[in-house]
């Protein structure tokens, strides 16, 4: 072995999400914060939130994995619970739905389903939580502060 190798070098380190550091400092408010860790979050971790959160609240969460072979645009997750169905493009915080998403998007909701895009601040504001409980619980949730 070689000394380089001993010492770790030559191997890629391990890789950290991106949005596992935030910066510090005497200045930083909360919404700055929420706002950094809301631009730097992964779509890949935002699913991985949703799915969770479906799994704990004993909802149905559909998401194609791998989406190459399929008709381009439908939404990334398809939720289902005992008190509804919400159908939700995901996206990171600065980007939006392609023409495709857009318009299978609009084309459910004008038939009466419950679609949208949900991103990072969402999730940090509480906004997803919020609609899932609805999902699961129904009105009964109504003054809950998630």
């Amino acid at each position: 072995m070689t000394p380089a190798a001993r010492q770790g070098r030559g191997r890629s380190a391990p890789r950290r999400l991106a949005h596992a550091t935030t910066p510090t400092g005497p200045g930083l408010t909360r919404d700055q914060h929420n706002r950094y860790v809301a631009d730097t979050m992964p779509e890949k971790i935002l699913q991985e939130n949703v799915r969770v959160a479906c799994k704990n609240l004993d909802l149905r969460h559909y998401h194609t994995f791998d989406s190459r072979k399929s008709s381009p645009g439908w939404p990334d997750s398809v939720i289902a619970g005992p008190h509804g169905v919400l159908v939700r493009e995901l996206k990171r915080q600065r980007e939006d739905p392609t023409p495709a998403q857009r318009q299978w998007l609009d084309d459910l909701a004008a038939t009466g389903v419950n679609a949208g895009v949900w991103r990072p601040l969402d999730w940090i504001d509480g906004t997803i939580s919020r609609e899932l409980a609805r999902l699961a619980y129904g009105d009964r949730v109504r003054s809950a502060r998630w």
